[in-house]
């Protein structure tokens, strides 16, 4: 079986243990995924460690999440460039560990603001690689970031940063549905409400709730006149 496919199997293998709480197995799996990727390129050995460090993660074995997640972004500032979005997602994913899994508040801070800034330049320069998904993930950080300056109290940074994760959910014409999506907008509402700004709150509900009618909303029928 070619290394490639080999690759595949042993992420399919991790995911399913996983999926049913197999962590040890799990680990086990993505662990071979990485000495498999060796045979690859940089992108795939990127993914590997980002497999493992997630399985890591749900496991609560944050040290090893953390050294997996540092050599996912070493990998992926090697296979796209240190500017590139996409290791806005390993900065991400680092910075959760770091400030969730070890208490480690100021390392997280300063992943996040590494995240947030790629997400901000890539955004600002139109790339057209990003895709809706990417879009949904980008928020995450925002989120995370906004959390860490809640934490500290500062609310002004944390409503500016709650309204851009909104804005990115919503931008292209895309509309927030999923939990998901609309964690962001719940937060910032929430935000807003313990200010004593319910009015602007429910002003920012209502403007969402008129774009999911719009999008979902039926075609019009053709006039028959």
């Amino acid at each position: 079986m070619p290394s490639s496919s080999m690759m595949d199997l042993s992420n399919d293998l991790g995911s399913a243990a996983m999926g049913r709480g197999d962590y040890k197995e799990a680990r086990k799996q993505f662990r071979f995924m990485v000495k498999e990727s060796l045979k690859h390129g940089e992108k795939e050995q990127a993914i590997a460690w980002n497999r493992l460090g997630t399985a890591c993660v749900r496991d609560n074995r944050y040290k090893d999440a953390e050294e997996a997640f540092r050599a996912s972004v070493d990998l992926a500032e090697r296979a796209y460039g240190a500017t590139h979005f996409a290791v806005s997602i390993e900065l991400n994913n680092l910075g959760f560990v770091l400030w969730k899994g070890l208490g480690d508040k100021a390392g997280a801070k300063q992943q996040f603001e590494k995240a947030v800034e790629l997400i901000e330049n890539a955004i600002a320069a139109g790339t057209e690689e990003i895709s809706p998904f990417d879009r949904e993930i980008f928020s995450e950080a925002f989120e995370n970031l906004a959390s860490v300056y809640q934490g500290e109290r500062n609310l002004a940074m944390t409503e500016e940063l709650l309204r851009k994760a909104v804005k990115i959910q919503s931008s292209d014409g895309m509309v927030p549905t999923s939990q998901t999506q609309l964690r962001p907008l719940m937060q910032l509402v929430q935000l807003l409400d313990k200010q004593g700004r319910g009015p602007e709150a429910r002003e920012l509900m209502d403007q969402h709730l008129a774009a999911a009618q719009r999008a979902v909303a039926p075609p019009a029928l053709p006039d028959e006149s």
